[in-house]
């Protein structure tokens, strides 16, 4: 099910907004065998530019799948602007995700597990496609205590999906139950105080959409004001995890 706010996000061509944006980005990549050549899927790629990175750095192809169909737009004009002959993005759910089975050495999932509209069903999807002993790359955020239930509620509302919040003992008990060991597990890198990573978020946004005549205005500052309230309970990791 595409969102307002995912659309909203396609119509700038805007990455790294996941936790950790593009240090934990780079640590995801950092666990990736390069001389072995990997083909790689990316779930929930958003504008492509992590799938677009990976090619850059060896991988023999690479698809990028989301089900936003603005979010992969975008990702094919980002494509087509740096001319790279080895990825391919499509229109494509999670958890229906249509690849072959045992196909891809290395899958990539950026912030992306916690909006899944059956977190088991995705990741045992992504498990489905791995080859044994490949790798999931994943950065998702936890929370630290459960948040009001009003503001789960206003979550869910805004993302058009049911918002239920994962301690990190949640997290790291589906992985389990999905069929996944953990190779390495590390505190996603954040070193930017939350104030600072959401001003920048509103800056990357575009100055003209808080203009007082913008029609998005409205919308993206309802999204901007719950994202923060929600962030006081929250922290996240970044994760390998070996498909056993």
């Amino acid at each position: 099910m595409q969102t307002d706010y995912f659309n909203l996000l396609a119509k700038f061509n805007h990455a790294y907004l996941h936790p950790g944006g593009l240090a934990a980005t780079e640590t995801l990549l950092s666990w990736v065998n390069w001389q072995a050549s990997p083909k790689i899927l990316e779930v929930a790629c958003g504008v492509g530019r992590t799938s677009l990175m990976a090619a850059k750095r060896g991988a023999a192809a690479v698809i990028g799948i989301d089900e936003s169909a603005g979010m992969i737009a975008s990702a094919k004009e980002n494509l087509k602007r740096q001319n790279i002959q080895n990825v391919n993005f499509t229109v494509l759910q999670a958890e229906a995700n249509a690849q072959p089975d045992k196909d891809y050495d290395v899958v990539i999932c950026e912030g992306a597990t916690a909006f899944f509209s059956n977190r088991k069903k995705g990741i045992s999807e992504i498990k489905r496609v791995l080859k044994p002993g490949g790798i999931f790359l994943t950065t998702e955020f936890y929370y630290k205590e459960r948040p009001p239930e009003a503001l789960i509620q206003k979550m869910s509302d805004l993302m058009g999906k049911k918002f239920e919040p994962y301690s990190l003992d949640d997290w790291l008990a589906l992985y389990g139950e999905t069929g996944f060991t953990i190779g390495e597990i590390i505190s996603t890198p954040r070193n930017k105080p939350w104030s600072r990573f959401f001003r920048e978020w509103r800056e990357n946004m575009h100055f003209f959409l808080f203009s007082k005549w913008h029609p998005d205005r409205p919308k993206l500052n309802e999204y901007f004001s719950a994202f923060r309230e929600n962030a006081k309970y929250l922290a996240a990791c970044s994760y390998k995890l070996i498909r056993s």
